[in-house]
């Protein structure tokens, strides 16, 4: 209960979802959203944009400040978009009804999607490998205070990614 002088204001819950109710029967409509109102699609395509520009971004400048460290970071950011895109398109797949020759529909893109995930991490983690063994060869200095902001950035980025994605459902993808 709020007092501005002898008028009296009191603040309860609409049953609208994102609704105060002000007095008698002022209602405020607060715009704002939770990311659990976003669908699934909506939340996945976010984190492949994101995922997209640290991969830009620590590809750019890894190879300006001559890190691998942020090459390898972008190598494993890009698993990550391939392996949402993967989740996005296994998601729609999933909605598909059963037909004659898929008579459990297509529930079966989901597990799929993951094991071609674990592939790509595979194949980053040989790039990373064999680039580490290059660099070692041939070494040059390394930009740390570049590393440190993109890295930072990359951090902030992903960690928007994980609340986005942070799902009470079972599926492997989210």
């Amino acid at each position: 209960m709020l007092t501005h002088g002898a008028a009296t204001c009191s603040l309860h819950h609409c049953p609208t979802p994102g609704c105060l109710v002000i007095g008698e029967s002022h209602h405020l409509r607060l715009a704002f959203y939770t990311w659990a109102d976003m669908s699934r699609d909506r939340r996945l395509a976010i984190s492949v944009g994101l995922n997209i520009v640290i991969v830009v971004v620590q590809v750019v400048f890894g190879m300006r400040a001559h890190s691998l460290g942020l090459v390898a970071d972008a190598a494993h950011n890009l698993t990550d978009v391939a392996a949402l895109g993967l989740s996005l398109w296994a998601l729609r797949l999933i909605r598909r009804r059963p037909t004659n020759k898929q008579s459990f529909g297509y529930h079966r893109s989901g597990i799929l999607a993951a094991q071609a995930n674990a592939a790509m991490i595979l194949i980053a983690t040989a790039f990373i490998t064999y680039e580490g063994i290059r660099r070692l060869q041939h070494s040059r200095p390394v930009e740390g205070m570049v590393v440190i902001v993109v890295a930072a950035i990359a951090l902030l980025a992903n960690g928007i990614s994980a609340v986005l994605l942070n799902d009470r459902s079972h599926d492997v993808n989210m």
